[in-house]
């Protein structure tokens, strides 16, 4: 049997399902990284929502949740949290220091328990491991409006302390916007190269080979697509919801699809359905309910003609993984016109239907944009799309680590 090329380790605190983008990322990694003929270890919190759905990553469960709260006091509950992460990581044993090890949520509660089992791995083997670290600094700030967060950008402050102090060539730092670089780059005195991370075609690959997509532009119309986490409000389940029963009202010939997930939601979220009734009853309307498979929930993405990102300010910070499946499908979208989708969108040199007011009427005038030209649009994201493709993101990611085939 051949020798593996090395041992890969992505250690995840807060994978326990299929939601989001985090579960499609690590098989997307696992994936490309055994074609390559490299071992990879996927360490996950014991508890997980659907063990059954994780069998293709093949997690050693032994981690304990990050977001899992241990005290009511904040900065006693942060403590707890760091030294329980430093316990689990203990546990994992030494690391050699060829190995690779993949952080891919570094936050508040174990950057500490982190860079304190590292500071071990140094003491017992002679050296680290290569790292990455996928940094979740959108902590660094305080609600939608972007006020920093001073606690917050403190601890990582002194996280990129302990890293600057490192051998630079063994490590990767990234996060997930230019904002968040330009913000955590001013925390460090620019002494760590910061990146921003290649969400393109990182989340969008499960389910093998693509089907022909299909005709969403039946006699019925095209289809507009929401989907994704909406139990946060600045996902913007109101907007949509509101331009959807204007859009009716305007009739404009379009079929809608949407993926209501509010199990977690900050808001009275019976409520709003109830109000909304008329719309999620509508037979133009299809709605499923809850967190989705990658392979349904890319069966359905493919489905959409138009994507709806109908966010809230928050989002002038905070980036969007729906975006990048838009750009890697080919999809159109709806993006706010002050946010770190539609700097993007700018990046690429293309223009997408935007709204500036956050209401259901602002999102309907913008989706009405879309539908009215979307062969237009349609061809501007098929150009974007096949330069992503040619890129092959994920083989980028690995041969910029050093992973490298046989």
């Amino acid at each position: 049997m051949q020798d593996v090329n090395g041992t890969f380790q992505i250690i995840d605190p807060d994978l326990v399902n299929q939601s989001g983008h985090c579960f499609s990322m690590a098989y997307s990694l696992k994936t490309a990284l055994e074609q390559r003929n490299w071992k990879v270890r996927v360490h996950t919190p014991g508890r997980l929502d659907d063990p059954a759905s994780f069998r293709s990553l093949q997690p050693e469960q032994t981690l304990h949740r990050v977001t899992d709260k241990l005290f009511d006091v904040p900065v006693i509950d942060i403590g707890a949290a760091n030294h329980q992460t430093y316990l689990d990581l203990s546990a994992l044993g030494a690391p050699a220091p060829e190995e690779v090890l993949f952080f891919t949520t570094v936050v508040i509660r174990n950057l500490f328990g982190i860079t304190r089992w590292l500071d071990r791995v140094k003491a017992e083997r002679g050296a680290l491991p290569k790292l990455i670290f996928l940094l979740w600094s959108q902590q660094c700030f305080d609600g939608p409006t972007g006020t920093i967060h001073h606690r917050n950008s403190e601890l990582f402050r002194h996280f990129l302390s302990w890293v600057a102090e490192q051998d630079q060539s063994r490590i990767t730092v990234y996060t997930f916007s230019e904002r968040h670089v330009e913000h955590l780059s001013h925390l460090c005195d620019a002494r760590v190269e910061l990146n921003e991370f290649p969400l393109n075609g990182f989340s969008f690959n499960f389910g093998g080979e693509e089907k022909p997509e299909p005709d969403g532009q039946g006699s019925d119309g095209p289809v507009l697509g929401y989907l994704g986490n909406s139990w946060w409000i600045h996902k913007g389940l109101r907007q949509i919801l509101g331009a959807i029963r204007l859009l009716r009202g305007w009739n404009v010939r379009v079929r809608y699809l949407l993926q209501i997930d509010v199990r977690f939601a900050d808001y009275d979220a019976d409520a709003l359905l109830a109000e909304y009734a008329d719309v999620l009853n509508a037979p133009e309307v299809e709605v499923c309910h809850g967190c989705l498979a990658p392979d349904d929930y890319k069966r359905r993405m493919l489905s959409c003609d138009v994507l709806a990102l109908p966010y809230g300010p928050a989002y002038e910070w905070q980036p969007s993984g729906i975006l990048h499946e838009g750009l890697w499908y080919g999809k159109p979208v709806v993006v706010p016109s002050r946010s770190s989708m539609a700097d993007t969108l700018r990046r690429l040199g293309v223009s997408m239907p935007s709204y500036a007011e956050w209401t259901g009427e602002g999102v309907a005038a913008a989706c009405r944009q879309a539908v009215d030209g979307l062969d237009g649009y349609k061809a501007a994201m098929a150009s974007i799309s096949k330069e992503f493709r040619r890129c092959r993101p994920v083989d980028r990611f690995l041969d910029r680590l050093g992973c490298h085939g046989s």
